[in-house]
């Protein structure tokens, strides 16, 4: 067991992984759950290994989460219930785009450890308009919804930007304060651009190997 302030994590269903810091050094092993802070919200990571300096500059323009604590019992316990309510939210999402008549198909959902905030992961074959589906998610879940699309994204779209939260159209600015709200109104009144046709986010970051302990 190491005892370090930075370290490798891997989190989400889409195996994500990045730099996380500690306020103070923790001890941690190869495969320990840790709470964490990530740019989608509080959530479970696995730590992956002790970060380095050739992690910091291959990772340098990357988000640097911030580790919380060491998971607890209760931690786990409450991670377990939000993923059997991410199966509910899940199978009621697919039903509402194949009601809504969207061209997506949704692959998983999400729920954080905070209850508050999902992630939908989805493929789209056709550009669409997915506000009628997350509004219907945030009222019947009250949950702030992100969308990742698991598809290509088009030419000259940024793929190392990290997921945003929000509605998935151009202009919404999660760190402007417009998308942590969009699915809770009925339209957010702080992105700019909110009547455009959508566009895809980030494709999904394949898992890149690294060495072990």
């Amino acid at each position: 067991m190491s005892v370090n302030s930075e370290y490798l994590l891997s989190y989400g269903k889409a195996g994500d992984f990045g730099r996380f810091r500690a306020d103070e050094p923790l001890p941690c092993s190869r495969g320990s759950q840790v709470v964490v802070r990530s740019h989608r919200g509080q959530e479970l990571a696995v730590v992956m290994r002790p970060a380095n300096e050739q992690h910091a500059s291959f990772l340098a323009d990357k988000f640097v989460g911030q580790i919380l604590r060491l998971a607890s019992d209760g931690d786990r316990e409450l991670a377990e219930r939000m993923r059997r309510k991410s199966q509910t939210l899940f199978e009621d999402t697919r039903r509402m785009a194949a009601d809504l008549g969207l061209p997506m198909e949704i692959l998983d959902a999400e729920i954080l450890l905070d209850g508050r905030q999902a992630v939908l992961h989805h493929l789209r074959w056709a550009d669409c308009d997915p506000r009628h589906l997350m509004d219907q998610v945030a009222e019947r879940y009250h949950l702030l919804v992100s969308l990742h699309d698991l598809g290509l994204t088009g030419p000259g779209a940024d793929k190392d930007e990290p997921e945003t939260g929000g509605c998935g159209l151009p202009g919404c600015h999660s760190g402007e304060g417009g998308c942590g709200s969009c699915g809770s109104g009925g339209g957010c009144g702080t992105c700019s651009n909110h009547k455009s046709a959508p566009e895809a986010p980030r494709d999904l970051r394949p898992m890149i190997p690294v060495a072990s302990c």
